[in-house]
């Protein structure tokens, strides 16, 4: 069996006892971060259980999981015990007071599943002024004990789903690096917490019923560099000339040096302009919709223009999904002319102005979309193509899935320029596209020799492939005779005359081995 810690908690542990040496900021102490996935990390039983061996014998630690009945330890060892951990376990009576341990460096406790919240005394921190790291999740509190405000060498606070109202006390501990309230009952946050100058890393994702944040707190924060705030319903006001604040405004965001930031903002309209301007490493960020997780993820759903200049701070997303995005009708030259090098899940939704996805008569010759696995089109009813121009050899060649429905004027998906870069497709879906005629197609101009043979294209990856209500598809694969010495557009005009005046000469459909056993299709026209 094999254990899964969160890579995020390891960090605020790491960083609260001070454990690296000459670390300053948390991006530097990022090896954490490394391995299979962002967000955690496995370690082995055998590997775990020497581990806590080895704490217990030589660093005076004690330690409880996955048990019912259990004791504290005798006063003796707790007086000369510097770290205690209650995990998955259940929680007795805490009323009786505290504990004295006067080395306690670190103190980790939360409930076992199923258990009611654990009520934690007044006085139950009194004997624990060493203490730098402090976890309590999923204990209740009638209000933040006034011994909390004891623990002045406290680096780190985390009080993840956990219930209480006044957190004024927190502003108390001055040395605190890492807040984390996660999932807690917490309504606003006072102009106490603006007191906390030496924070790094806040941690407010599902406080589902925090919508008050003093003015000026976040601005405040002047050494933070980590904000987790997706789920937190903040009512947002928006600075102006002579208006008295009660709540925090997202201009405050700008004075931060932020390297990550997870924040869903239900109205467009309040985002000021250069707000996302400063590169971010890590983010996780919905305009006008709910949010998608991913590392690095951008979600915008606007009724308002965005200029491209506010988004210049995200060359690096891996998640993008642009609905109703007013004024964009070139993607990739509107927001960013490099052809997002990174980005790996494209969504495009209910946008009347897209004409292109990519215009490459307009962008310089970079790849476009060289990393992209999916790509998701629905209801551009004036998309004219996907790609318009000749693509370099590795734009779209990580492609994996392309889905398009009701996307009205698009005649075809790619064509045979853009599909030899596919060697990775592997689903085909294609829905309610009145003029689609065929999936893919070659150009060939007019001076190649008839007899000349044409490269085909064959997907060896495909296994999935959906086509319901295109009235006018004639062919999967086709290839089409254009004039050589015309420009693009007017070579598309000429095309389309042509096959509407039937010239079977030139126009040839070939179908390349699709149904080789490996696909499953569905095909309804």
């Amino acid at each position: 069996m094999r254990h899964q810690a969160f890579s995020l908690d390891l960090v605020k542990y790491v960083i609260g006892l001070d454990i690296f040496h000459g670390i300053y900021t948390i991006e530097d102490s990022c090896l954490l971060l490394s391995g299979h996935t962002y967000e955690s990390f496995s370690m082995h039983d055998f590997v775990r259980e020497v581990a806590l061996s080895i704490a217990n014998r030589d660093d005076h630690v004690f330690s409880v999981r996955n048990e019912i009945k259990w004791e504290w330890p005798h006063r003796d060892r707790l007086k000369i015990c510097k770290k205690i951990f209650v995990r998955d376990s259940t929680i007795g009576d805490l009323s009786k007071g505290f504990l004295d341990c006067p080395q306690l460096e670190s103190f980790f406790m939360n409930k076992k599943v199923g258990d009611s919240h654990v009520k934690i005394p007044d006085n139950f921190f009194i004997g624990m002024k060493k203490l730098k790291v402090l976890d309590l999740d999923g204990m209740q509190f009638s209000f933040l004990q006034s011994s909390l405000g004891l623990l002045v060498n406290l680096q780190t606070l985390c009080l993840d789903y956990s219930e209480f109202e006044h957190v004024a006390i927190i502003g108390e501990l001055k040395e605190l690096k890492i807040l984390s309230l996660r999932g807690s009952s917490v309504e606003q946050l006072p102009k106490e917490i603006g007191q906390l100058t030496q924070l790094k890393l806040l941690d407010l994702s599902d406080c589902d019923q925090l919508e008050v944040i003093a003015p000026n707190v976040l601005s405040n924060l002047v050494q933070l560099e980590e904000l987790y705030m997706n789920g937190c319903p903040v009512l947002w006001e928006v600075e102006g000339f002579n208006v008295q604040r009660n709540n925090a405004s997202l201009e405050e965001l700008k004075h931060l040096q932020l390297t990550t930031l997870e924040i869903d903002i239900e109205d467009d309209k309040i985002v000021p302009e250069g707000l996302f301007t400063k590169k971010l490493d890590r983010y996780k960020i919905s305009i006008g919709d709910k949010p998608i997780t991913s590392i690095r993820t951008l979600k915008l759903k606007l009724n308002s223009t965005i200029w491209s200049d506010n988004l210049q701070g995200f060359k690096n997303v891996e998640f993008l999904c642009l609905d109703q995005l007013e004024g964009i009708n070139n993607v990739v030259f509107y927001l960013d002319k490099e052809g997002f090098s990174q980005l790996k899940n494209l969504h495009v939704h209910n946008n009347s102005n897209v004409l292109f996805i990519v215009d490459l008569i307009k962008c310089t010759p970079h790849d476009a979309f060289p990393a992209l696995e999916s790509l998701i089109l629905f209801n551009l009813i004036n998309l004219e193509k996907i790609c318009y121009g000749q693509p370099t050899i590795n734009s779209f060649s990580n492609l994996k899935i392309i889905e398009v429905a009701h996307c009205d004027k698009l005649k075809n998906i790619f064509s045979s320029s853009n599909s030899r870069s596919l060697p990775h497709l592997q689903t085909i879906h294609v829905a309610k596209c009145e003029n689609m005629k065929e999936i893919f197609v070659a150009e060939r101009e007019d001076n190649v020799n008839n007899n000349e043979v044409i490269e085909r294209v064959e997907f060896y990856q495909l296994r999935d492939l959906t086509l319901t209500n295109l009235p006018r598809i004639a062919s999967f694969y086709s290839e089409v005779k254009t004039p050589s010495t015309l420009p693009m557009r007017q070579k598309e005009s000429t095309t389309n005359l042509q096959s509407n005046d039937n010239n079977l000469e030139d126009e040839l459909d070939t179908f390349t081995p699709l149904l080789n056993g490996k696909v499953w299709s569905a095909i309804t026209l």
